[in-house]
């Protein structure tokens, strides 16, 4: 300091411009715009020192401790350049939620999430053993600890027993759960349930259009016969006698369709059984204001994305229908491996799904999809407002996949590739105008 000028003289590292700050006319915002540039501000002994300078702005101690503080954060960025340290948060009021994620790197303010962020959905990317789990494991416990929203978790690896188990909420094993496909959930239509059964079937057995319309007939008349006898809905097993029926009467494509779709529905009850063909069935108005999941453990991957879709399709259809529509969170859907349900190449077998998948936020629905890779259908990166990709990916062409999906620049994009420790994470959050990077709190895992 020049005892004659009575001036602070800050010259940092090459490439920034020179800090006068003039202690005769000083004001606290010179140091702490400084801090702010830096994203700094929240450190807590340069906070403790700014809050000293506002009641003594004469302190020279204070403003030698900034002004190198401030000189020690650029040689850093300078020698180690880490391209997300600029665009990092540092304010913790504009990243914090009631559903505590993580830390922010270099500025430390905690990362959370608000249950309402939910209904504008979530993705979590990133290999086996990355943290996708804990990521969604952490979410779920708080909702059911706030009790803010009923849950639904189509387990495929048997996951989420362990929370199942600690908040007691009820976990179906396959054998146990009884329903019946062919009954819609209460208030939805009929004709428009047994249009999208039917695509959901066909599409998923590789069957043309001409079977879609013949499964839809053969329900419609089923159900009326059922109307008739005061009998309840028709059953898959129903439904797979009368196509054998038709086969046997008709000739030429019906024939052809009929046993094909016929023999594909057999497989598939002869696999699960009364969980698709049961007499009773749900009733889905309960169901859908508790927290359950479903063990999928153990079956073809086909076949557990095939179910997960059919009660993806009722939980919003059920909500749709009933107009029941809400701002806040009501019904959280866990999709994990959802790349089997959306792939990036599979629009046809999605497209229905996915036009009440857009509608889902109206209705109070969140949904959180879960992958091991980047092969997900666009429209579930245009639709999710928050994207983590956490402990990195397992092929390149990942990375710039969802670089792209959020933005990240060339340095940002090279850098991305060395974040691979368990619970790294790269974070896109819409009340964050720049990616940035965190680590999850692995605690709760």
């Amino acid at each position: 300091m020049d005892s004659d000028s009575k001036k602070v003289i800050y010259r940092p590292v090459r490439g920034t411009s020179e800090v006068v700050i003039s202690m005769a006319s000083y004001n606290q915002r010179d140091f702490w715009m400084e801090c702010a540039k830096r994203g700094i501000g929240e450190d807590p002994l340069i906070k403790t020192a700014l809050q000293q300078l506002s009641m003594n702005p004469q302190d020279i101690n204070c403003q030698q401790l900034i002004t190198s503080l401030i000189h020690k954060y650029d040689v850093r960025e300078l020698l180690h350049p880490e391209p997300f340290r600029r665009s990092n948060p540092g304010n913790r009021y504009t990243v914090s939620g009631s559903i505590r994620m993580g830390l922010v790197n270099h500025t430390g303010i905690e990362w959370g999430i608000s249950p309402d962020m939910l209904t504008k959905m979530m993705c979590v990317v990133g290999r086996t053993g990355g943290g996708k789990t804990t990521v969604i494991k952490a979410i779920i416990r708080e909702l059911l600890k706030q009790h803010k929203a009923s849950i639904i978790v189509p387990d495929r690896k048997q996951d989420f027993f362990d929370i199942a188990f600690e908040f007691k909420f009820l976990y179906f094993l396959l054998k146990d759960f009884k329903d019946n496909w062919c009954a819609p959930p209460e208030g939805v239509l009929l004709r428009l349930w047994f249009n999208i059964l039917a695509e959901i079937l066909t599409t998923a057995f590789e069957l043309r259009i001409a079977a879609h319309g013949l499964l839809v007939d053969t329900l419609v008349e089923l159900t009326k016969k059922a109307a008739k006898s005061s009998s309840h809905f028709p059953t898959l097993r129903d439904v797979t006698q009368r196509l054998f029926e038709i086969s046997n009467s008709a000739k030429g494509a019906t024939k052809e369709q009929a046993l094909r779709i016929g023999h594909r529905i057999s497989s598939l009850l002869s696999i699960v059984g009364d969980a698709a063909a049961s007499r009773q069935g749900l009733e889905w108005s309960k169901l859908s204001n508790r927290d359950w999941a479903l063990s999928l453990a153990g079956l073809a991957s086909s076949l557990q994305s095939l179910i997960i879709t059919i009660y993806f399709a009722k939980c919003l259809l059920y909500r749709i229908c009933n107009n029941l529509r809400s701002d806040k969170l009501e019904t959280l859907f866990v999709l994990d491996e959802a790349s089997m349900i959306f792939p990036k190449t599979g629009n046809k077998k999605t497209s229905i799904l996915l036009d009440y998948f857009q509608q889902a936020r109206a209705f109070g629905i969140g949904v959180i999809f879960a992958s091991q890779s980047m092969n997900l259908a666009n429209e579930i990166f245009a639709n999710t407002a928050t994207k983590i990709a956490v402990g990195g990916f397992g092929h390149g062409g990942d990375y710039e996949a969802f670089a792209s999906a959020v933005g990240l620049n060339r340095a940002q994009r090279d850098f991305m590739r060395t974040i691979t420790a368990p619970g790294s994470a790269v974070v896109k959050d819409l009340r964050h105008p720049y990616p940035f990077t965190v680590q999850i709190d692995r605690g709760s895992s």
